[in-house]
């Protein structure tokens, strides 16, 4: 069934009659109804709570806590206020995309406004279950929207308003600051930025994108320095989950001693051995050894984390970490790539839902999930079809500034990959689709005798 069929039935529905900002509010509330009342995800309630102590640190990152702790209780509880600042980020961002699509006057302009509709639903059902990632989706969701408007509309002044709701939409995530370069590709190319090349022209554009790579990396760090953070080290996740996997899944044996030596300085153990450490360790988590015991075992995890401030302790782990990579840099990659692989069909953990009207309104979200739809694998065979399908209608620059956005976002959940969690990966593919269906298309000349 081709856009074209879809925008044919929705015609017959005749709801095409309602306008889209009401279609926009109907599903809006929804989204709030179906996670009302609210209640933040761990490391949303563990960010507060850490920038509200005597001692806070940097663990959650610098911006994120300040930035979970700007709203206090007053008439709406927090999280209701948060609640609605996400819808109405991410409600501006879908009018201004419908906006722009109508201005374009692009084809199946009706199929494409509800689709737009259902991304809309699943995004926002997203950001509602609070977490940083969905924080981040809506103020990319956002800043995508009212660039595409105000560009359209002459509005070239206001511009820097949604550059700057993309810059603390990565701030969340400042390793995803690599995404800008596919999409500032896209959007250079989907509006026509640049109608003439020089080298002044390339020189700016290339210093304005390193800028917005590193803009939300130093948006975090300055808020750390500026709020007066204790360094919590959150790179240990990544080191140590890279050290036990080293340890316990390679074949070459000094591999493995060095990856033992490496977690000694920061064992519970006083003799660490591979049979202690892996007895703990699965690849699903990093947390397996420091946190979790799923062997009920009496005895305690055998690694601990780095507490904050403990430069000393952790220089000595950093430089042992470093030489470990170093030493063997055939086997961290082969171990990177066996953690990796877990996202071509990602696990999943949620709070499952007992009201019926919550696990309905839920359900678009949930099926994806539960279905493993945004897991890698599933997510770039539909990216891979539907650029074959329409493959003699698209923009191949478009086309492929989409697919290197989804990867690149993949490549930076890969690389510090710290767990089997398909929540890493659905910002990336939500906004992925709805790239997807903002590329352009060109229209087909009907034959006449």
């Amino acid at each position: 069934m081709s856009l074209k069929d879809i925008n044919y039935i929705l015609s017959k529905l005749r709801l095409q009659r309602w306008p889209f900002e009401l279609k926009l509010f109907f599903v809006l509330s929804a989204s709030f109804i179906a996670n009302f009342p609210f209640s933040g995800a761990e490391d949303v309630i563990n960010a507060r709570e850490n920038f509200d102590s005597p001692s806070r640190n940097d663990f959650w990152g610098g911006f994120a806590p300040f930035f979970y702790s700007l709203i206090p209780s007053t008439l709406l509880s927090t999280d209701t206020t948060y609640a609605l600042i996400y819808l109405l980020l991410i409600g501006s961002g879908s009018w201004g995309i419908n906006a722009f699509l109508q201005n374009e006057n692009s084809n199946n302009q009706l199929s494409k406004s509800y689709l737009l509709l259902v991304l809309t639903l699943i995004a926002s059902l997203f950001s509602l279950q609070f977490s940083r990632d969905g924080t981040m989706l809506a103020f990319v969701w956002s800043s995508i929207g009212l660039f595409l408007f105000f560009h359209s509309q002459g509005f070239r002044v206001l511009l820097l308003f949604p550059v700057t709701l993309y810059v603390i939409g990565i701030a969340f995530r400042p390793w995803f600051g690599i995404v800008t370069i596919p999409l500032s590709i896209f959007i250079i190319r989907k509006l026509r930025l640049i109608s003439s090349v020089s080298i002044s022209r390339v020189f700016l554009s290339l210093l304005s994108l390193l800028l917005m790579i590193l803009a939300p990396a130093i948006l975090d760090r300055a808020s750390v320095k500026a709020l007066d953070m204790k360094s919590s080290y959150p790179q240990q996740q990544v080191m140590i989950m890279d050290a036990s996997a080293l340890a316990c899944l390679s074949a070459k044996s000094s591999t493995v001693d060095s990856a033992i030596t490496t977690l000694s300085i920061i064992s519970n153990e006083t003799n660490l051995t591979k049979a202690t450490l892996c007895s703990f360790f699965y690849p699903q988590s990093w947390a397996s050894v420091v946190f979790y015991n799923v062997t009920k075992s009496q005895s305690q995890n055998p690694i601990r984390m780095i507490e904050p401030s403990n430069e000393e302790l952790y220089s000595s782990f950093l430089k042992k970490w470093l030489s470990l990579v170093a030493m063997n840099p055939a086997q961290y990659l082969q171990t990177k790539i066996m953690l990796s692989s877990q996202l071509l069909l990602a696990g999943d953990s949620r709070v499952t839902e007992d009201q019926f009207h919550k696990k309905l309104l839920l359900s678009p979200l949930t099926i994806l999930r539960d279905l493993r739809l945004f897991s890698v694998l599933p997510f770039l065979l539909l990216i891979l079809l539907s650029t074959w399908f329409w493959r003699k209608s698209l923009s191949k620059v478009e086309a492929s500034a989409i697919l290197m956005f989804y990867l690149f976002g993949v490549t930076s959940v890969a690389i510090s990959f710290i767990g089997d969690n398909q929540r890493y990966l659905i910002p990336i593919s939500i906004v992925t689709g709805l790239l997807t269906l903002v590329q352009s298309r060109a229209k087909r000349v009907p034959i006449t005798s």
